[in-house]
């Protein structure tokens, strides 16, 4: 057998260790997928058995007014992954509506509106700040009224409305935009105390409900 020169030994180790490397490479959770079934929404795609977020605005026009709501709940995934929010007190979903389905246990999500309703995500609408201790527990947006929902995958999710100058807004001001971090949010469901920092992987959702508009960002995503 023809011995290997150094150069071929170098190229073989180097072969092996980015073949190891990709392969052990976390991948992103594929996304959920959504529809709708009369006054239902339905995430496929999810973990069995976990809890699914649902979130969404609807708006709905009578008498020469709109009126605008704010949807948030969980549900079970069945043995299929599949799971469902029947809208309260309607026969189908709003056509004017826009809906966020989130697997609070792998991370996986999904936005989607029904049929001739254009999606409309927001850019740059938040950003997150270190605070004094190093550690990133501030939200920044320059929206002046937003919900905003956390989902730490394989943990929890929490929420919280925050108005411009409310007691929720953190800066206490009404100076244009909004702050709030993790530590004020309430819990979604069993989900046990607000975290004190955003960690990766976090998924942040802010609902813009006046624009019918989100933004949504996975922390340390690219």
């Amino acid at each position: 057998m023809d011995k290997l020169t150094p150069r071929a030994v170098s190229l073989l180790i180097l072969t092996l260790f980015v073949r190891s490397t990709f392969a052990a490479a976390p991948t992103a959770p594929p996304p959920l997928k959504i529809r709708f079934d009369g006054a239902a929404v339905i995430a496929s795609g999810g973990t069995a058995g976990a809890d699914v977020l649902f979130t969404g605005c609807t708006r709905r026009y009578a008498d020469y007014s709109s009126r605008l709501a704010f949807h948030l709940a969980l549900a079970k995934a069945g043995a299929n992954g599949e799971a469902r929010y029947t809208i309260p007190n309607q026969t189908v979903v709003e056509p004017n509506s826009f809906w966020i389905a989130a697997d609070v246990s792998s991370g996986s999500y999904a936005v989607a509106a029904p049929d001739g309703t254009p999606l409309r995500q927001l850019s740059g609408a938040g950003s997150f700040a270190n605070g004094n201790n190093g550690q990133t527990n501030k939200l920044v947006s320059g929206l002046t009224y937003a919900q905003v929902v956390l989902v730490r995958p394989g943990i929890g999710a929490w929420t919280r409305t925050i108005a411009d100058g409310g007691p929720a807004d953190r800066d206490g001001k009404s100076n244009g935009h909004i702050e709030g971090g993790p530590d004020d949010m309430t819990p979604i469901g069993a989900a046990g105390p607000a975290p004190k920092k955003y960690d990766k992987d976090d998924l942040v959702f802010i609902i813009a409900e006046d624009q019918m508009a989100f933004f949504v960002t996975r922390i340390g995503e690219k």
